[in-house]
């Protein structure tokens, strides 16, 4: 994803640069900017059609799913070689 002006990317703002504890602290005044309106989040027809095929995907195939664990080891995998 390319940053704009309407999605700035970490490293365009410089915050890859902040510790962790610093986005940690960052992120949870990000979620606590957003206004707690009563307005449901609405998806895009587009993305009920993706969750309704990850799902119908998921019915068909349960053996591929993946453990919290098993995708933690396959990002910290990831990013050991970048």
């Amino acid at each position: 994803m390319n940053a704009t002006v309407d999605s700035p990317s970490m490293e365009s703002l410089g915050l890859h640069r902040l510790s962790t504890d610093a986005r940690i602290r960052l992120a949870q005044e990000l979620w606590d900017s957003i206004p707690n309106d009563d307005k449901p989040f609405e998806l895009t027809d587009e993305d009920k059609q993706e969750l309704d095929r990850r799902l119908a995907d998921h019915l068909a195939n349960p053996s591929t799913a993946l453990t919290r664990e098993e995708v933690q080891e396959r990002l910290k995998a990831r990013r050991s070689q970048s």
